[in-house]
């Protein structure tokens, strides 16, 4: 198939990403190019994970190993923003239901990805892609992404250290599949961190800043109480305009809070989140319905959905609002 490159999407260390498309067709698609120093893991993620790729995954259509580089054509989905920059930009524009639903999915499509015996290793918002209006999620960018059998691989010291778990970051265990499926947990954990509250965390993190992240991750290791901290000035009431907007906060962190837990045995996994989810939904619309409303048990969580769906097809999406950048952001890069 001869393509023609449309625009570069981004660049990192590892490669480049191009939107190209078939003259033929007209069919546009990703090429993903990648230097041999990055991971030729990455042509078998894709292989395993692309029976279920559709909802919340990247699809492949094919591969090419050349002498120079990795060559990996991939799924373009049209109006898709990387979160990272999503939130940078349209922040102010998500609600108490849109966030809750963005939750949900991201939830959705980790349970998804660990059934089929895969973990990220990387998850951040600077690797999930995020359709604004339809709030569909996507994760990419499985370069450092493991097969639960590929023992060799699960043993490897890697990702983006501001999103390691402590037992990750710390390097005293030999890692195995549950500690890294504990592991993605966690580094979903600080980026709904980062989703829900970007005012307090998406530029200044959500780590006390004048601290290093080894003397941060040995206390949590510890139990010395950071996100304790933490979660006590973020709820604090006395920082939002009204009562409402301290209930929020209160209510996704109770969410938030059990993925990150100090003990990786005590983490929930993506499948014990989802169930959270569904107790959380109904808690969320006897929140907010009008006093005097009833709503039948059955409709509470579709309800939720028909209102963030509503609310986001009718919000526009910032111009600025980058597709990929490739972590642009020094604070998050992997190592």
């Amino acid at each position: 198939m001869d393509l023609k490159k449309i625009k570069k999407l981004g660049e990192g260390s590892f490669g480049s990403a191009y939107l190209v498309e078939d003259p033929d067709t007209k069919k546009q698609y990703v090429l993903k190019t990648i230097k041999h120093e990055g991971s030729l893991n990455e042509i078998d993620i894709l292989t395993r994970i692309k029976p279920e790729c559709q909802k919340y995954l990247s699809c492949i259509y094919s591969s090419k190993i050349t002498r120079a580089e990795i060559m990996i054509l991939m799924e373009y989905i049209p109006d898709t923003f990387e979160l990272f920059s999503y939130l940078k930009y349209n922040a102010d524009e998500l609600n108490i239901f849109t966030t809750f639903i963005i939750i949900k999915r991201l939830l959705e499509g980790l349970s998804v990805l660990h059934r089929l015996g895969v973990v990220h290793r990387d998850i951040k918002p600077s690797n999930i892609l995020i359709q604004p209006n339809l709030l569909e999620i996507h994760y990419i960018d499985y370069g450092f992404a493991c097969l639960k059998e590929d023992i060799k691989c699960i043993r490897k010291f890697v990702g983006s250290p501001y999103y390691m778990s402590p037992e990750v970051y710390l390097n005293r265990l030999k890692f195995n599949w549950e500690i890294l499926k504990s592991a993605d947990i966690w580094a979903l954990g600080i980026s709904l961190m980062e989703l829900v509250f970007p005012d307090h965390f998406l530029d200044e993190g959500v780590y006390p800043p004048d601290e290093s992240m080894d003397v941060i991750m040995m206390d949590i290791e510890e139990g010395k109480g950071v996100f304790e901290d933490i979660y006590r000035d973020t709820v604090d009431y006395e920082k939002y305009s009204s009562k409402t907007e301290g209930d929020k906060a209160t209510f996704f962190i109770s969410i938030i809070r059990p993925m990150l837990n100090p003990d990786w045995t005590k983490r929930p996994s993506a499948k014990d989140m989802l169930k959270l989810i569904d107790i959380k939904a109904k808690e969320l619309i006897e929140m907010t319905r009008p006093v005097g409303m009833d709503i039948p048990e059955g409709v509470k969580s579709q309800l939720i959905e028909e209102i963030a769906l509503k609310y986001a097809l009718e919000t526009p999406v910032s111009k600025k609002t980058k597709i990929m950048t490739f972590g642009d952001d020094k604070r998050r890069r992997t190592i």
